[in-house]
């Protein structure tokens, strides 16, 4: 997911906004508004206990989905903001629930081998994606590498959703 969603922020992003908004406007207002999404979710979210964290936080990682599939479609630039501020929310959402989670259910002494594992797959693939972004809009075009990187981003979350303890992020209380 991270592979897919960062790659299309920090390398399409910029190609999006300079070749079909005319500038730096969109990139700028995008990512501040990312950025602004994220601080501000992360306050409401830290004091927020939803009756399903596993969910809401896997809901909130999909958002992420937007900001590709607004590119795509090409969208107003006031969409293209929107869609990005979504996602700041969204992975706010998730990194506070997640990270809260597995806090609470990793025994402490484990906790710094769970996180390093949690980092290295998460975003440890982020430079894959990066390296991959470039080669993928060479071979399939700008418009058919964000629909595959806004389909990974709805689609892992929503498949990560349906593992036993998904929905409370925990082992004791197995969903079924």
């Amino acid at each position: 997911m991270i592979a897919t969603g960062y790659s299309a922020t920090g390398v399409i992003l910029p190609l999006v906004s300079r070749d079909h908004y005319d500038g730096e406007f969109v990139l700028v207002a995008a990512t501040t508004g990312y950025t602004l999404g994220a601080l501000g979710f992360a306050v409401v979210v830290a004091r927020w206990r939803p009756r399903s964290p596993g969910w809401a936080s896997l809901f909130g990682l999909g958002l992420y989905g937007f900001a590709p599939l607004a590119m795509m479609l090409e969208a107003p630039p006031a969409a293209v903001v929107l869609a990005y501020v979504l996602a700041g929310v969204g992975i706010e959402l998730f990194n506070v629930l997640w990270f809260t989670a597995i806090q609470r259910e990793v025994e402490p002494r484990l906790l710094a081998r769970v996180s390093s594992v949690d980092f290295l797959f998460s975003y440890g693939l982020a430079p894959v994606g990066l390296a991959l972004i470039t080669p993928a809009v060479a071979a399939g075009g700008v418009s058919t590498t964000l629909a595959v990187c806004a389909v990974v981003c709805f689609l892992a979350p929503a498949l990560a959703a349906c593992a036993p303890g998904a929905r409370r992020y925990s082992r004791r209380s197995v969903d079924r």
